[in-house]
Order: structure tokens, then C-alpha cells, then sequence
């Protein structure tokens, strides 16, 4: 579970909130992640869910490929604009 706020910066305005996102991984990994913006802050909390403390090798492809997403998830860019326009 990580959780972090990120701070709208003076004279600007979060220009839309990302959608929350549900990713679905292999052998019951799930990973979520949220927004919510409060004020001139954005909480921002990912939970990762491991059903399984071992990776097949013939599952490492899928693996990879929710460890991507989950890790693009994490790294979306919040777009900030001048307050008023």
C-alpha cells in the first residue's frame, strides 16, 4: 500500500483528475489505484495485491506485463494550467 499527496502548484489548477484504474494481474494480483483531489492537494493511493510469493517461469511473461501497467499506473502525470484560463 502506498499512499502520496501531490501539491497543485501556486496560480495553477489540476486540469482533470485521473480515472481511478483496476488491474487485474496473473495467479490473483490485482493492483488499484486512486485520486482524490482535496483543495490545492492530490492524494494518490496504490494498492498491490500478491496472491503468490513465487513467479513461474512460464508465467513470467504475464508478470511482467502487470508489473508494467501497474508501474505506468504509478508514473501517470498530473496536468497542471494556469488558474483562470
Amino acid at each position: 500500500n502506498l499512499s502520496w499527496e501531490v501539491a497543485v502548484p501556486a496560480h495553477f489548477q489540476l486540469d482533470r483528475l485521473p480515472e481511478n484504474v483496476q488491474i487485474v494481474g496473473p495467479s490473483g494480483a490485482a493492483a488499484q489505484l486512486t485520486y482524490m483531489q482535496q483543495g490545492q492537494l492530490v492524494d494518490v493511493n496504490a494498492v498491490v495485491v500478491f496472491a503468490s510469493a513465487t513467479v513461474p517461469l512460464a508465467k513470467y511473461s504475464e508478470w511482467r506485463t502487470f508489473l508494467d501497467n501497474v508501474n505506468n499506473s504509478i508514473e501517470r502525470q498530473l496536468v497542471f494550467r494556469k488558474a483562470g484560463i
